[in-house]
């Protein structure tokens, strides 16, 4: 029983250590590369700003649906609460890509059943290129692949446990991410 304790405490400190070391690596990234905003990236900021100071989510000055309202939404939130400034929104995508680290280490060990499994899964990804790269980016990859490990989460659990209001979270989440990237119905 001891060991078993014990080892229980080295996976927690191994998780923890790899969670934190991917949250320094993105936000160091995301300071360093000095990217702008372009194309949809400034759509998006301009976007969640209208929106975070009440003015509606407007093409031309008229309110719209040309394009999905999830990621500008989710930044406009967040711009609630700091001011907006590409400095912010950079900070959001390394925060989503943080927790989407502990959502891809949660997959990994609901999906193989194995620790070990789930924490190899977790040191690649907290180093892998594109997961650090997309931490700089104002984009909606970072909310869309966070609901993306949501949704596996979610899904495990409602196989394994067969609850009705699981299920319905998972329809939720399915939903929800559709309004951040529409082709999510082609990917799930």
């Amino acid at each position: 029983m001891l060991h078993r304790q014990a080892t229980s405490n080295r996976i927690r400190v191994a998780v923890l250590a790899l969670i934190g070391a991917g949250f320094l690596v993105r936000l160091l990234w995301a300071g360093y590369f000095p990217n702008g905003l372009y194309a949809d990236s400034e759509w998006y900021y301009k976007q969640a700003v209208s929106l975070a100071q009440n003015h509606g989510y407007l093409y031309q000055g008229q309110p719209s649906a040309i394009w999905p309202v999830g990621y500008p939404f989710v930044l406009s939130l967040f711009f609630r609460i700091a001011a907006p400034s590409l400095a912010m929104a950079k900070l959001l995508s390394v925060l989503l890509l943080t927790l989407d680290l502990a959502l891809i280490y949660r997959y990994a060990q609901l999906a193989s059943g194995q620790w070990a499994v789930a924490v190899a899964t977790l040191a690649i990804m907290t180093f892998a290129p594109s997961h650090v790269l997309a931490g700089s980016l104002v984009a909606s990859e970072p909310v869309f692949v966070c609901g993306l490990h949501l949704l596996f989460v979610v899904t495990l659990v409602a196989i394994r446990e067969d609850r009705t209001w699981q299920w319905l979270a998972t329809g939720i989440l399915t939903g929800l991410l559709m309004v951040v990237r529409p082709e999510a119905g082609v990917y799930l």
